[in-house]
Protein backbone atom coordinates (compact mmCIF):
# COMPACT_ATOMS: atom_id res chain seq x y z
CA UNK A 1 0.00 0.00 0.00
CA UNK A 2 2.71 2.72 0.75
CA UNK A 3 4.66 1.33 -2.62
CA UNK A 4 0.92 1.98 -4.14
CA UNK A 5 0.71 5.62 -2.46
CA UNK A 6 4.42 6.86 -3.12
CA UNK A 7 3.77 5.94 -6.54
CA UNK A 8 0.34 7.64 -7.14
CA UNK A 9 2.31 10.64 -5.69
CA UNK A 10 5.46 10.52 -7.83
CA UNK A 11 2.31 10.64 -10.82
CA UNK A 12 0.53 13.35 -9.37
CA UNK A 13 3.98 15.28 -9.54
CA UNK A 14 4.62 15.05 -13.00
CA UNK A 15 1.04 16.10 -13.81
CA UNK A 16 1.21 19.40 -11.70
CA UNK A 17 4.76 19.71 -13.60
CA UNK A 18 2.75 19.16 -17.03
CA UNK A 19 -0.26 21.50 -16.37
CA UNK A 20 2.16 24.07 -14.74
CA UNK A 21 4.13 24.09 -18.66
CA UNK A 22 0.27 24.18 -20.18
CA UNK A 23 -0.59 27.18 -18.63
CA UNK A 24 2.89 28.91 -19.20
CA UNK A 25 2.30 28.16 -22.86
CA UNK A 26 -1.51 29.11 -22.78
CA UNK A 27 -0.60 32.51 -20.52
CA UNK A 28 2.16 33.25 -23.43
CA UNK A 29 -0.24 32.68 -26.22
CA UNK A 30 -2.71 34.56 -24.94
CA UNK A 31 0.00 37.49 -24.55
CA UNK A 32 0.07 37.77 -28.84
CA UNK A 33 -3.49 38.10 -28.93
CA UNK A 34 -4.36 42.36 -29.99
CA UNK A 35 -7.16 43.05 -27.86
CA UNK A 36 -9.73 45.04 -30.39
CA UNK A 37 -12.15 47.78 -29.55
CA UNK A 38 -15.84 46.74 -29.72
CA UNK A 39 -16.55 49.77 -32.26
CA UNK A 40 -13.77 48.88 -34.23
CA UNK A 41 -15.10 45.29 -34.45
CA UNK A 42 -18.88 46.32 -34.96
CA UNK A 43 -17.41 48.07 -38.05
CA UNK A 44 -15.17 45.21 -39.13
CA UNK A 45 -17.86 42.78 -39.43
CA UNK A 46 -20.12 45.26 -40.24
CA UNK A 47 -17.66 45.84 -43.69
CA UNK A 48 -17.39 41.96 -44.38
CA UNK A 49 -21.40 41.44 -44.56
CA UNK A 50 -21.66 44.17 -46.94
CA UNK A 51 -18.67 42.39 -49.05
CA UNK A 52 -20.53 39.15 -48.33
CA UNK A 53 -23.71 40.99 -49.44
CA UNK A 54 -22.31 41.81 -52.75
CA UNK A 55 -20.95 38.06 -53.48
CA UNK A 56 -24.62 36.91 -52.96
CA UNK A 57 -25.14 39.23 -55.58
CA UNK A 58 -23.11 38.57 -58.10
CA UNK A 59 -23.64 34.44 -57.22
CA UNK A 60 -27.22 35.39 -57.84
CA UNK A 61 -26.60 37.22 -61.37
CA UNK A 62 -23.77 34.72 -62.32
CA UNK A 63 -26.85 32.05 -61.77
CA UNK A 64 -29.38 34.21 -64.01
CA UNK A 65 -27.04 34.50 -66.35
CA UNK A 66 -26.63 30.66 -66.68
CA UNK A 67 -30.07 30.04 -66.60
CA UNK A 68 -29.56 32.40 -69.96
CA UNK A 69 -27.54 30.70 -71.53
CA UNK A 70 -28.88 27.60 -70.85
CA UNK A 71 -32.05 28.64 -72.28
CA UNK A 72 -29.87 30.08 -75.22
CA UNK A 73 -28.23 26.66 -75.66
CA UNK A 74 -31.31 24.62 -75.63
CA UNK A 75 -32.86 26.98 -78.83
CA UNK A 76 -29.14 26.32 -80.75
CA UNK A 77 -29.49 22.85 -80.11
CA UNK A 78 -33.09 22.86 -81.38
CA UNK A 79 -32.28 25.05 -84.51
CA UNK A 80 -29.15 22.46 -85.46
CA UNK A 81 -31.72 19.75 -85.02
CA UNK A 82 -33.99 21.77 -87.78
CA UNK A 83 -31.10 22.48 -89.79
CA UNK A 84 -29.87 18.48 -89.87
CA UNK A 85 -33.20 17.60 -90.87
CA UNK A 86 -32.95 20.10 -93.49
CA UNK A 87 -29.45 19.31 -94.82
CA UNK A 88 -31.07 15.96 -95.17
CA UNK A 89 -33.69 17.03 -97.12
CA UNK A 90 -31.80 18.94 -99.14
CA UNK A 91 -29.52 16.01 -99.71
CA UNK A 92 -32.35 13.57 -100.70
CA UNK A 93 -33.61 16.28 -103.25
CA UNK A 94 -30.34 16.94 -104.56
CA UNK A 95 -29.69 13.11 -105.27
CA UNK A 96 -32.94 12.83 -106.59
CA UNK A 97 -32.02 15.77 -109.09
CA UNK A 98 -28.89 13.77 -109.55
CA UNK A 99 -30.60 10.75 -110.72
CA UNK A 100 -33.43 12.75 -112.82
CA UNK A 101 -29.97 14.66 -114.29
CA UNK A 102 -28.50 11.56 -115.25
CA UNK A 103 -31.78 9.80 -116.92
CA UNK A 104 -32.30 13.25 -118.74
CA UNK A 105 -28.29 12.63 -119.82
CA UNK A 106 -29.17 9.26 -120.82
CA UNK A 107 -32.73 10.66 -122.64
CA UNK A 108 -30.62 13.19 -124.72
CA UNK A 109 -27.99 10.72 -125.64
CA UNK A 110 -30.79 8.30 -126.91
CA UNK A 111 -32.69 11.08 -129.12
CA UNK A 112 -29.21 12.12 -130.26
CA UNK A 113 -28.64 8.68 -131.67
CA UNK A 114 -32.41 8.70 -133.26
CA UNK A 115 -31.94 11.78 -134.44
CA UNK A 116 -28.71 10.82 -136.15
CA UNK A 117 -30.41 7.61 -137.35
CA UNK A 118 -33.02 10.05 -138.65
CA UNK A 119 -30.83 12.02 -140.47
CA UNK A 120 -29.19 9.18 -142.24
CA UNK A 121 -32.33 7.20 -143.28
CA UNK A 122 -33.50 10.93 -144.75
CA UNK A 123 -29.73 11.01 -146.58
CA UNK A 124 -30.19 7.94 -147.35
CA UNK A 125 -33.94 8.27 -148.54
CA UNK A 126 -32.85 11.60 -150.47
CA UNK A 127 -29.95 9.79 -152.02
CA UNK A 128 -32.08 7.23 -153.56
CA UNK A 129 -34.68 9.76 -155.08
CA UNK A 130 -32.12 11.81 -156.50
CA UNK A 131 -33.19 15.14 -154.09
CA UNK A 132 -30.42 18.07 -153.01
CA UNK A 133 -29.52 17.91 -149.74
CA UNK A 134 -28.66 21.13 -147.78
CA UNK A 135 -25.71 21.73 -145.38
CA UNK A 136 -28.03 21.16 -142.46
CA UNK A 137 -29.15 17.45 -143.46
CA UNK A 138 -32.34 18.21 -144.84
CA UNK A 139 -33.86 18.66 -148.53
CA UNK A 140 -32.89 21.65 -150.05
CA UNK A 141 -36.57 22.21 -152.15
CA UNK A 142 -38.04 22.35 -148.67
CA UNK A 143 -36.02 24.89 -147.26
CA UNK A 144 -36.05 27.05 -150.86
CA UNK A 145 -39.92 26.42 -151.10
CA UNK A 146 -40.59 27.99 -147.44
CA UNK A 147 -38.51 30.55 -147.97
CA UNK A 148 -40.07 31.50 -151.24
CA UNK A 149 -43.61 31.15 -149.53
CA UNK A 150 -42.58 33.75 -146.68
CA UNK A 151 -40.60 36.56 -149.45
CA UNK A 152 -44.29 36.00 -151.40
CA UNK A 153 -46.50 36.17 -148.30
CA UNK A 154 -43.90 39.63 -147.33
CA UNK A 155 -44.71 41.16 -150.72
CA UNK A 156 -48.33 40.82 -150.67
CA UNK A 157 -48.52 42.50 -147.40
CA UNK A 158 -46.26 45.41 -149.03
CA UNK A 159 -48.60 45.50 -151.65
CA UNK A 160 -51.16 45.96 -149.48
CA UNK A 161 -49.99 48.52 -147.98
CA UNK A 162 -49.23 50.75 -150.71
CA UNK A 163 -52.53 50.05 -151.71
CA UNK A 164 -53.82 51.76 -148.70
CA UNK A 165 -51.44 54.73 -148.72
CA UNK A 166 -52.65 55.71 -152.18
CA UNK A 167 -56.01 55.51 -151.23
CA UNK A 168 -54.95 57.68 -148.57
CA UNK A 169 -53.29 60.18 -150.55
CA UNK A 170 -56.85 60.40 -152.99
CA UNK A 171 -58.84 60.70 -150.09
CA UNK A 172 -56.95 63.47 -148.31
CA UNK A 173 -54.81 65.01 -150.83
CA UNK A 174 -53.71 68.47 -148.46
CA UNK A 175 -51.55 65.77 -146.68
CA UNK A 176 -49.21 65.46 -149.25
CA UNK A 177 -49.06 61.91 -148.20
CA UNK A 178 -47.63 60.77 -152.28
CA UNK A 179 -44.40 63.36 -151.50
CA UNK A 180 -43.89 62.58 -148.35
CA UNK A 181 -43.58 58.71 -149.75
CA UNK A 182 -41.16 59.66 -152.41
CA UNK A 183 -39.13 61.40 -150.57
CA UNK A 184 -38.37 58.27 -148.54
CA UNK A 185 -38.03 55.99 -151.66
CA UNK A 186 -41.60 54.56 -151.95
CA UNK A 187 -43.51 55.09 -155.38
CA UNK A 188 -47.54 55.21 -154.64
CA UNK A 189 -49.73 53.29 -157.30
CA UNK A 190 -51.43 56.10 -159.53
CA UNK A 191 -54.80 55.71 -158.31
CA UNK A 192 -56.40 53.82 -155.48
CA UNK A 193 -58.15 50.28 -155.59
CA UNK A 194 -61.34 49.88 -154.74
CA UNK A 195 -61.86 51.37 -150.79
CA UNK A 196 -59.25 51.72 -148.32
CA UNK A 197 -58.23 47.93 -146.82
CA UNK A 198 -59.44 45.94 -149.76
CA UNK A 199 -56.77 43.33 -150.84
CA UNK A 200 -54.35 44.18 -153.84
CA UNK A 201 -55.00 41.46 -155.44
CA UNK A 202 -59.01 41.95 -156.27
CA UNK A 203 -57.79 45.87 -157.28
CA UNK A 204 -57.47 47.06 -160.87
CA UNK A 205 -54.16 48.63 -159.66
CA UNK A 206 -52.81 45.64 -158.02
CA UNK A 207 -50.14 44.48 -160.36
CA UNK A 208 -49.02 48.13 -161.15
CA UNK A 209 -48.47 48.85 -157.48
CA UNK A 210 -46.15 46.15 -157.64
CA UNK A 211 -44.55 47.10 -160.84
CA UNK A 212 -44.25 50.50 -159.64
CA UNK A 213 -42.34 49.76 -156.14
CA UNK A 214 -39.26 48.40 -158.37
CA UNK A 215 -40.36 44.65 -158.68
CA UNK A 216 -41.56 42.14 -160.89
CA UNK A 217 -44.66 40.70 -159.80
CA UNK A 218 -43.89 38.13 -157.24
CA UNK A 219 -45.35 34.56 -157.06
CA UNK A 220 -48.37 33.94 -154.86
CA UNK A 221 -49.11 32.12 -151.74
CA UNK A 222 -50.66 29.63 -153.41
CA UNK A 223 -47.90 28.99 -156.31
CA UNK A 224 -45.18 28.88 -153.50
CA UNK A 225 -47.24 26.48 -151.32
CA UNK A 226 -47.35 24.47 -155.12
CA UNK A 227 -43.48 24.75 -155.39
CA UNK A 228 -43.72 23.02 -151.93
CA UNK A 229 -45.75 20.07 -153.29
CA UNK A 230 -44.09 20.03 -156.49
CA UNK A 231 -41.05 17.96 -155.18
CA UNK A 232 -43.36 15.32 -153.76
CA UNK A 233 -45.07 14.74 -157.09
CA UNK A 234 -41.97 14.10 -158.86
CA UNK A 235 -41.06 11.78 -156.11
CA UNK A 236 -43.96 9.57 -156.66
CA UNK A 237 -43.20 9.79 -160.16
CA UNK A 238 -39.82 8.39 -159.31
CA UNK A 239 -40.91 5.62 -157.13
Amino acid sequence: LDGQIRQAESEVAALEATLLQLMTANSKFNGTYKKVAPADAFGERAILREKLDKVYDKLKFKRQEETVLEGDCSQVNTRLSGLAAEQRAVELALSDLNIRHTEAQRQVQDQSEKLARAKRSTARAAQALGLPMGPDGQVAHEADAAKEATLAEMREVARSMLAELAGLAQQYPEANIRDVAEQHGLRLPSSAAGPLGTPPSQSPGGSRAGTASGGSRPQSGRSAVSGVSRPNSNRSQRV
